[in-house]
Order: C-alpha cells, then structure tokens, then sequence
C-alpha cells in the first residue's frame, strides 16, 4: 500500500470530519458535500 503524503493524509482526516458532521446534520456541510456523501452513503449499501 503507498503511504499518503501529509497533504492527502489531512485531506482524508477533513472528509472523515464532514462525513461524521453530514450523519449528525447533513444541512450542517455545504450542498455539494451532501450530494458527495449520500452517493457515498449509497455505494455502501450497493452489494459487490
């Protein structure tokens, strides 16, 4: 597996943070980030 560079390691740590928040409230992030993670949400309970 490649290590992530500190850039895309925080990148990572920001997503994780606002996908925790749009659970909470999804209003809470910004529209685009809602469209984002209910397609995120949605490929998660697609079966393989």
């Amino acid at each position: 597996m490649k290590h992530l560079s500190v850039g895309s390691r925080w990148n990572a740590d920001l997503v994780a943070q606002l996908h925790e928040q749009w659970k909470q409230d999804p209003k809470s992030v910004d529209s685009d980030w809602q469209s984002f993670f209910e397609g995120f949400e949605l490929g998660l309970a697609l079966p393989p």
